[in-house]
């Protein structure tokens, strides 16, 4: 759920000026766990950060076909103006999203936008006015203010595309799909879905007005939702959109009941997988003076995003994404959760790991499965990386050749186990090891 600050009008309002965003708690690790897990994730996966990579290559790779990373940019004021600066994201981010306020500087829109990243704007959808509205310009006596089920917002819809697209040449929308957008007036619960149908015909796949092309493509249309206000508005029109974004938060405000990846079945039951973008709650990175707005919070969203990458190159989904990733600048260096996320999905263009130990969360290699872990000594941090939770694993497969020694505790203490073969159910070791791993040696 994002929070409806009273900076979006502002964001929005300087935009318009100017034209005319599984797993539980880490339980044994403490202190800089966050920091651990970040690092661990670049040095086991040999990550770089494409900064030097030329612009002519970060087009063609987001041209090619790979897993999508879309990252909000919150402008609120709450982090340093440097964090939602575009020009400053990850080369490799395929879509920023302004929200509650942005940059001015429209240089920076294009340094960003020169790599190949487009840029889309997040509306609430109570941001609209509806066709013959007391708000809609083209209708300046009117003076109804209520939707009704057979409301339209054509005229709405024309105006952000000449300003977001026309004026300042950026590349989409997104709408905000939640219980909590709506006003009730302009739009409302019945209304709604004929707003998403007039957006569809300025943005999205199956736009039919519009004529000015960003880098040669279709303005972008996002159906972002929490799952609140979705009243079957996908239904015949899911073809209208590019990607459909779930808030699939595990931390700070959120609707969605879900623990993590293993709860992600409904979701692509829902929605389908071909479309589908798992986003992670950005808010709960630490701030640029290291607090948190929830003790664990930094290191829990860090966990998600990891294993969400990683569950998303497994099962062939398409892509992940954070709300606030403008906070993962605090991070050091800046950015480096949602890099390694990037990296995990779609790797560094070299060699990939081929062999390696895979832990399952559940008995006989079933549910949720870590990444390939080669050789190495891991801590908890260094395991999450690859998509590992805390007293989780059921069962292990073990390369032929090869010794895994897990521990309980973190640092290789407490009982440990040596298997140097497949091992389908971890309640018939003894002692018992399910779901009491947290570290591990592999030899």
């Amino acid at each position: 759920m994002k929070k409806r600050l009273l900076s979006l009008k502002t964001g929005l309002l300087m935009l318009s000026m100017s034209a005319l965003a599984l797993t539980q708690s880490c339980k044994k690790d403490n202190g800089s766990a966050a920091e651990k897990l970040q690092a661990a994730a670049a040095s086991k996966n040999g990550l770089t950060t494409m900064s030097t990579t030329s612009n002519a290559d970060l087009i063609a790779y987001k041209n090619s076909v790979h897993k999508i990373f879309v990252g909000f940019l919150v402008g609120d004021g709450a982090d340093p103006a440097a964090s939602y600066n575009p020009a400053n994201a990850p080369d490799s981010t395929d879509f920023l999203e302004f929200f509650a306020g942005n940059d001015a500087t429209r240089s920076h829109w294009r340094a960003a936008q020169a790599k190949g990243t487009r840029i889309v704007v997040c509306h609430f959808l109570g941001d609209a006015y509806f066709d013959g509205s007391s708000k809609d310009p083209a209708t300046p006596t009117s003076t109804a203010t209520v939707a009704t089920a057979t409301s339209t917002y054509d005229h709405w819809s024309q105006v952000m595309y000449n300003q977001h697209i026309v004026a300042d040449s950026l590349d989409g929308i997104d709408l905000d799909i939640e219980s909590g957008t709506i006003d009730n007036k302009n739009v409302t619960s019945s209304s709604y879905p004929n707003l998403l149908k007039s957006v569809a015909k300025w943005f999205g796949p199956n736009s039919t007005s519009a004529v000015t092309l960003s880098m040669g493509k279709k303005p972008v249309f996002f159906y972002d939702t929490d799952g609140s206000l979705d009243n079957n508005s996908l239904t015949g029109t899911k073809s209208n959109y590019d990607y459909i974004l779930f808030q699939s938060y595990t931390t700070g405000s959120h609707f969605w009941s879900g623990s993590g990846t293993q709860s992600f079945s409904p979701l692509v039951t829902a929605y389908g997988l071909d479309k589908l973008i798992f986003l992670v709650n950005g808010d709960s990175f630490k701030h640029a003076d290291g607090t948190e707005d929830q003790s664990g919070g930094d290191a829990k969203a860090t966990s998600d995003l990891y294993s969400y990458a990683n569950w998303v190159k497994a099962n062939n989904g398409t892509g992940v994404g954070a709300y606030r990733m403008s906070r993962d600048y605090n991070h050091t260096p800046p950015f480096i959760v949602s890099r390694n996320a990037i990296q995990l999905m779609n790797g560094t263009g070299g060699g990939t790991t081929t062999t390696g130990v895979t832990f399952y969360q559940n008995t006989n290699y079933s549910g949720t499965v870590t990444s390939l872990i080669p050789k190495g000594t891991y801590t908890l941090a260094q395991l999450q990386a690859y998509g590992f939770v805390d007293n989780w694993a059921s069962s292990v497969k073990v390369p032929s050749g090869w010794t895994v020694i897990m521990y309980t505790n973190n640092n290789f203490g407490g009982t440990s186990w040596t298997r140097t073969a497949n091992t389908p159910d971890f309640t018939t070791l003894s002692p018992n090891a399910n779901d009491k791993v947290t570290s591990v040696k592999i030899q």
